[in-house]
Parts: structure tokens; C-alpha cells; sequence
């Protein structure tokens, strides 16, 4: 060691921490006294019933939420706003959602450095100069400029990948590749019939990437059944193709 410096020292080893293999699982290690793997320990703690109120869950110590909230709280004096309420942030005398909500409102804060769109982001900045949701965008590697919601009146992409028309009086669009195969055949879709996107694009919309697919077949297995369910598919698809003579399509009997 160099001169000036003083050696350390050393840490004591913890009296309650324990060492080796768990009993459930000698793969892993024990991190409970019980001699528990940690996935044991969650999915026991998890399933036992809290001391003080078997109906509920334990969550820490053995208790339900609310008794251990009361008891990590119980020694500080009611708040302010709420007198039913532990006091959670002593400086402001505040519960813990009062002092959410201020932390939004606080004139004294700074404002958001994202946009809302093409605006500036009206919240105020909680975590690295921007709100919770601005926060999150960034997180998850979108422009900090992503509208909160779509404007009202405009065509909405569902997590599925398909384009929703918008919103009419309260009636639900339909689809949007739905409404434009509708368009090119000039009628509208029968139960039975599906579109197909060709580049397997869901939100291309093109009518030169759609083609219609029909799903029906005929539900019994008996000959008859079979060509009446052919001939009313041609009829509805293919009249011209029903020019033969009237004894070519009688039904075999």
C-alpha cells in the first residue's frame, strides 16, 4: 500500500444471509432461511394468505397491503389534505396522491421538453426534463414528438396491423381494406367473404394489393348438397359460366 492511505476494514459477513444450494432446487441458490430458490420463494409468498386477513394476500412481513402501508405509516402524522390519510412527504404535509398530483401542477417546475405533435408538451417534467408519458416514448425508442391521440375524426391503426375507418355519431368504423374491396366490386362484402393483402402489408390499402378470398364451403357431405352449394357459388360469382342446358344442372336425385 502506498504511504497517506489507510487500509479498510473489512466487512463483516451478514449473520442472516444465507449460503449454498436451496432444497427445492439444488441447481440453484438458497435465498430465503427456509433454504428457497428465488422462483419458489415468489410463488410461495405469492400464493399465502396475509396474517392479518387470510381473504387477502401477503405481501411484505406477512400482512396485506393496506396493514402494511399503515404500519410503515402509522408513526407519522395525519396529512394535511386528506386527515384519514398517513402524511407521506413531510416537507409539503401532503398524502402520497396529493403530492402526485402537485408534482404535475407545480408552477415551479420545469415544463416538458417533448411535443404533442407539432405543439409543446403542456405537463410538466418529472423524470429527465420530461412528463411520464414522454418519459415512457423515449423509453420504448419512439419520436418524442408522437401525438398523444390520434385527431379526432381520422383513421385509427390497431395493434393488429389493420386500419380502423373513424368514428361516426358513436358507430364504430369498419375496415379499411374492407371498405375499398367494397368499392371495387360495387356491393357490399357477404359474410363468407374475406380480402387478402398480396404483400402480406396489413395497413396497404392499395386496391391493386387486395383480392377477395371467399371461406364458405358446404356444411354436409352429400352429393346434392355439394353441387347446389356449386351452383349457387357460380351464381353468385360466375353467371356466365351457367349457359349450359337446364338437364346439365338438374340435381342428382
Amino acid at each position: 500500500m502506498s504511504e497517506g492511505t489507510e487500509e479498510k476494514p473489512a466487512r463483516k459477513p451478514r449473520s442472516d444471509k444465507v449460503t449454498g444450494p436451496a432444497v427445492c432446487h439444488p441447481e440453484k441458490p438458497a435465498v430465503t432461511k427456509d433454504r428457497l430458490c428465488q422462483t419458489c420463494r415468489q410463488k410461495r409468498y405469492r400464493a399465502k394468505p396475509a396474517i392479518c386477513h387470510p381473504g387477502r394476500r401477503a405481501k411484505a412481513f406477512g400482512m396485506c397491503d393496506p396493514c402494511y402501508r399503515a404500519r410503515k405509516f402509522g408513526n407519522r402524522p395525519p396529512a394535511t389534505c386528506h386527515p384519514d390519510r398517513p402524511m407521506a412527504y413531510l416537507t409539503l404535509g401532503l398524502c402520497r396522491g396529493c403530492y402526485k398530483k402537485h408534482l404535475k401542477t407545480d408552477p415551479a417546475r420545469p415544463d416538458c421538453a417533448g411535443k404533442n405533435g407539432p405543439q409543446p408538451c403542456d405537463r410538466k417534467a418529472l423524470i429527465d426534463g420530461l412528463c411520464d408519458r414522454h418519459y415512457q416514448l423515449r423509453r420504448q425508442g419512439k419520436p418524442l414528438d408522437t401525438p398523444a391521440r390520434a385527431p379526432k375524426g381520422s383513421k385509427q391503426r390497431i395493434f393488429n396491423g389493420y386500419i380502423r375507418m373513424p368514428t361516426v355519431n358513436k358507430v364504430v368504423g369498419d375496415w379499411e381494406h374492407r371498405v375499398v374491396m367494397e368499392q371495387m366490386l360495387g356491393r357490399p362484402l357477404r359474410k363468407d367473404e374475406t380480402v387478402h393483402h398480396k404483400n402480406g402489408i396489413r395497413d396497404d390499402n392499395r386496391p391493386e394489393n387486395l383480392e377477395l378470398w371467399h371461406k364458405g364451403q358446404p356444411a354436409g357431405q352429400r352429393v346434392t348438397d355439394k353441387v347446389a352449394w356449386c351452383i349457387e357459388f357460380l351464381e353468385a360469382y360466375a353467371p356466365e359460366v351457367l349457359v349450359a342446358k337446364p338437364t346439365q344442372l338438374r340435381l342428382i336425385a
